[in-house]
């Protein structure tokens, strides 16, 4: 491998955090973010004094698909398996029973009914919901994950209005599921904007809407990581794959 390969590093994320952008992710988040529209505040992933790439598209990605893998990529990228941090693409959760459903068939054998890995009883169903993709910290155990994030990306030109149903239900679902003293997030991206609606130990709900691949989005992400105690070791985590 080239040693000489530069990465490139954003010395302004806090020293517990820092993680190093290898040039190629940087690069298609750049490219990303400067072909779709601005968002409402026009915080971009580059440098302003960056020179725009010779081969940028003049359009915004016509489907989600074109977001998947970065938005993995950045997803494993803050929330690494070193860390015990897990990232699920398009898990399958189901509905949780409420505790006095779960109480009335205490020690019975019930059809389509299960526990998940997040320690839930949950019904079994072919319309059990999808989402992009679930951040959690992974358990040794079948049940013992705990869940911290959801995120759900959608095609640049789609309204969030069109999609209140779905989040909806991925808020109830989280509030469901959230039995730690601890806030999860749902985060829906179209195109470059992101809206980030936190849900509370108390079932609370605050919403607010950031730039897809802002500082400001990675900051959010990073105070999961500080709230569950995971920071790096040293301020060079992730480690340089370049290194001898």
């Amino acid at each position: 491998m080239d040693n000489s390969v530069p990465l490139i590093t954003y010395q302004h994320i806090r020293a517990d955090l820092k993680p190093i952008f290898p040039e190629w992710l940087a690069k298609r988040l750049s490219t990303l973010t400067e072909s779709l529209p601005a968002g409402p505040a026009s915080r971009q992933l580059v440098d302003p004094d960056e020179t725009r790439a010779a081969d940028q598209p003049d359009h915004a990605p016509r489907y989600e698909a074109s977001m998947y893998g970065p938005m993995n990529a950045s997803l494993t990228l803050f929330f690494p398996l070193e860390l015990s941090f897990m990232v699920k693409p398009q898990p399958r959760i189901r509905k949780p029973l409420s505790p006095a459903q779960v109480a009335q068939i205490q020690g019975k054998h019930v059809r389509n009914i299960s526990s998940d890995s997040y320690d839930n009883v949950v019904y079994v169903s072919d319309k059990d919901l999808i989402p992009d993709f679930i951040v959690c910290l992974g358990g040794a155990g079948l049940h013992d994950d705990e869940y911290l994030m959801m995120v759900e990306v959608k095609r640049h030109g789609e309204q969030f209005c069109d999609h209140t149903k779905q989040l909806d239900s991925y808020t109830e679902w989280t509030k469901r599921t959230n039995r730690a003293d601890l806030d999860r997030l749902i985060m829906v991206v179209i195109g470059s904007v992101a809206m980030c609606q936190t849900v509370t130990a108390k079932g609370e709900t605050d919403t607010m809407f950031t730039d897809t691949w802002s500082w400001e989005m990675f900051e959010i992400w990073h105070h999961i990581r500080q709230s569950h105690g995971r920071q790096a070791v040293s301020g060079d985590y992730p480690l340089n794959p370049f290194a001898q």
